[in-house]
């Protein structure tokens, strides 16, 4: 050194830190993952992408993956540095790649951009059977439509099983599963919206396509006490004081919201 003291190191912190640069990616991984860490094997992207620490979250998903429904499994993640309206989406799947033309517009209908994506080759094999199977992940970086921001923490579990749920054909995949993420509805609550709009334009209240999506998803608190009134009106667990009481603050918190919305036609 040229210039500035001489930084003090501790001989320990030193050894560790040696030892590190030197220890292989897999040897790494399967001396902090064990027997589970060493069934994995994995292509140099996926060591340039994460290292063997950040992986050993991952051990779950990617042998899970075979028997889960479909051969999927997701997870959610957020890279430090990055502000809350943007998450990481990983898609393992068994065996083959997951068209990204499917992905994108799923994501899409539940208020998200896809800002980026990397797919990586896995490979699991049986320890003493030498059986293998592959597994892509597919990682995503997106981001909220809105610039909403998504906690991992109170979020993470009601995404995933909405994505889930829309990519195995249980749920329409649409405009009306953006108040997953916007209003903070569990996708089979948003279900219910769709079902009245639904009931609404079979009864002869036209609107142009997805006029009552759009118009909910951007007004989410709304929809969010709309949804909250037909739970009110038939939960079984109220009397009937309850239910009417309760059934008259929504009323007039729903009003009360709705002087504020520019257009109400």
């Amino acid at each position: 050194r040229t210039e500035g003291k001489t930084p003090q190191i501790a001989q320990d912190q030193l050894e560790r830190d040696i030892k590190s640069i030197v220890t292989r990616w897999e040897d790494r991984f399967i001396s902090i993952g064990g027997d589970r860490a060493a069934q994995i094997a994995v292509s140099q992207s996926y060591k340039e992408q994460f290292s063997p620490d950040s992986a050993l979250k991952d051990i779950e998903d990617i042998l899970g993956c075979p028997a889960a429904e479909g051969g999927l499994r997701i997870a959610l993640y957020r890279h430090e540095g990055d502000s809350d309206s943007q998450l990481g989406l990983k898609i393992f799947h068994a065996d083959t790649p997951l068209a990204l033309s499917r992905r994108v517009p799923m994501l899409e209908h539940l208020g998200f951009t896809v800002i980026s994506e990397h797919t990586h080759e896995l490979e699991i094999t049986d320890i003493g059977g030498g059986n293998r199977r592959a597994v892509i992940l597919h990682d995503m970086e997106i981001a909220t439509t809105d610039g909403k921001g998504v906690s991992l923490e109170a979020d993470s579990d009601r995404l995933k099983e909405a994505i889930l749920a829309i990519w195995h054909g249980r749920i329409d995949s649409d405009g009306f599963n953006r108040l997953v993420v916007g209003a903070g509805l569990a996708v089979r609550e948003a279900m219910v919206l769709r079902a009245i709009a639904r009931y609404l334009r079979q009864a002869g209240l036209q609107f142009p396509g997805d006029f009552i999506s759009d118009a909910l998803a951007r007004y989410p608190d709304i929809a969010a006490k709309l949804f909250e009134l037909f739970r009110t009106r038939f939960d079984l667990t109220l009397d009937d004081k309850t239910r009417k009481t309760a059934l008259s603050g929504l009323t007039r918190d729903i009003d009360g919201a709705l002087t504020n919305v520019p257009n109400q036609d």
